[in-house]
């Protein structure tokens, strides 16, 4: 069965930061809730098993621009002129995602490419439109346009998967598959778990609700990925008290736990509505003359006949070491919960 909703759904989530310690002040109802881990960003490297995957990316032709890119870009205050959009096809879906970045922003369009496809494809089932925009920042930060399916990235996301998993998180929050449309975290399933267990993954997770179930989730797929090994229970790095947040942890396997998995096919139509596609001056002029008249475009008309074939293969697990951590040292933690 379904869980039973309680409110309707938001369309946006807060930003996510890689800073240690750049939460927000934790809402009320965290007050008192222990801490589980240090943050999650160690988790990375084991969040996903090795699996061969492949995609093609097909450039769009200058000018062109989903309609979502082009109303962020201008929002942020970015030229929508110096956006690129490319169309990529991972080899475990038929149907293309369109991602769009900033000329300067620093991730780069492999990276991009790359780090969503090492996500399970029932997670980014829920993903429309990545787009990256550059930042001044030390660290990467993003936030979720979950109605539409959006994220929206600035600065350096390259190098952790975690806050590729966290604002996909997100999406899946809002386009569970559960009917009404509604956040799961607003659900009594969801907040019966909360109140019976006595902590969250982290610091941020204290923030609010939606940030706690998108940490959940992060911690969720580990524990799936590595179940073999112990799951996150026994993650590399410490004695976690992994039992203080073991009803949520739990909830989100059960509800959700298949879309972790590494097999299958996407069903992405089934979920989100594609952006439509504008061109940049028509749209310009369109503004200048106060007229609504555009043409209807499709990716026939916009796509470049250059391709790209990319390997986005999770690298092997070192068996013998984890984030530095050696088998015997990890499992002195057995029995420890």
């Amino acid at each position: 069965m379904f869980p039973t909703f309680t409110k309707s759904s938001r369309a946006l989530v807060g930003l996510f930061a890689l800073l240690v310690g750049s939460a927000n002040a934790a809402h009320p109802e965290f007050a008192q809730r222990s801490l589980v881990f240090p943050g999650l960003s160690f988790l990375g490297s084991n969040l996903v098993k090795f699996t061969q995957r492949t995609a093609n990316i097909s450039t769009w032709k200058s000018g062109f621009l989903p309609k979502q890119c082009f109303d962020e870009a201008k929002v942020k205050g970015f030229s929508p002129a110096d956006m690129e959009a490319f169309s990529i096809t991972y080899d475990d879906c038929g149907e293309p995602w369109v991602f769009c970045r900033h000329v300067k922003s620093q991730t780069g369009k492999m990276a991009m490419v790359k780090q969503f496809g090492r996500l399970p494809v029932g997670m980014r089932d829920f993903v429309r439109h990545v787009i990256s925009f550059p930042s001044s920042r030390p660290a990467p930060y993003a936030f979720a346009l979950t109605g539409p399916g959006d994220i929206v990235m600035f600065g350096d996301a390259s190098n952790d998967l975690t806050i590729w998993a966290h604002e996909t998180a997100h999406c899946m929050d809002q386009h569970s598959g559960a009917r009404p449309l509604g956040d799961f975290h607003r659900t009594e399933t969801w907040i019966d778990a909360f109140s019976a267990d006595t902590g969250v993954p982290d610091e941020y997770a204290k923030t609010n609700q939606i940030e706690n179930f998108a940490q959940n989730v992060v911690v969720a797929m580990y524990d799936k990925t590595n179940n073999a090994k112990g799951g996150i229970w026994e993650a590399p790095g410490g004695c976690y008290k992994v039992h203080r947040i073991r009803h949520q942890l739990q909830t989100v396997l059960d509800y959700m736990g298949h879309r972790f998995e590494q097999t299958g096919q996407c069903a992405r139509g089934q979920v989100l509505t594609s952006s439509p596609i504008i061109n940049i001056n028509e749209q310009q002029g369109i503004k200048r003359r106060g007229i609504e008249k555009r043409t209807v475009l499709s990716l026939a008309n916009v796509q470049t006949a250059e391709t790209e074939f990319v390997d986005v293969t999770v690298p092997r697990e070192d068996e013998n070491v984890r984030e530095g951590f050696t088998k015997n040292q990890v499992s002195t933690c057995l029995g420890a919960h």
